[in-house]
């Protein structure tokens, strides 16, 4: 999404910079919750295989074996976790992914700029 980034955070993504898709990943999540408020961001594979995260690490966890649970489709309170959460499933090449956010205040955002930068980098 065209969103811009200014301050110290435009320099930490420019310095945060891997041409591994992990580590990549994992400074994209940092970023996203960085500038979102999200309490925590998580994407999984479709059996719940923990692929990155950022947030607590409990929490991340939590998420990373709820999120092929879920139904995908949108926010949806979780009693366990006693929390809103929106899943999202992504699709990149052949494979499916699941992104998982919650403690935002706008969680269909967050998820939507997620989901763009786990396209961009799981394609490479």
């Amino acid at each position: 999404m065209g969103e811009e980034i200014s301050g110290s955070n435009s320099h930490d993504q420019r310095r945060n910079r891997s041409s591994v898709p992990e580590v990549a990943l994992h400074h994209w999540l940092g970023s996203v919750r960085s500038r979102t408020g999200a309490e925590a961001v998580v994407v999984t594979d479709e059996q719940g295989t923990w692929l990155g995260s950022s947030g607590p690490w409990a929490l991340c966890g939590a998420l990373a074996l709820l999120a092929p649970t879920m139904d995908a489709t949108g926010p949806v309170r979780s009693a366990s976790l006693a929390r809103t959460v929106h899943v999202e499933r992504v699709r990149v090449s052949e494979r499916e992914y699941l992104v998982a956010v919650t403690g935002s205040q706008d969680l269909d955002a967050t998820t939507e700029v997620t989901r763009a930068g786990v396209e961009r980098i799981l394609a490479a």
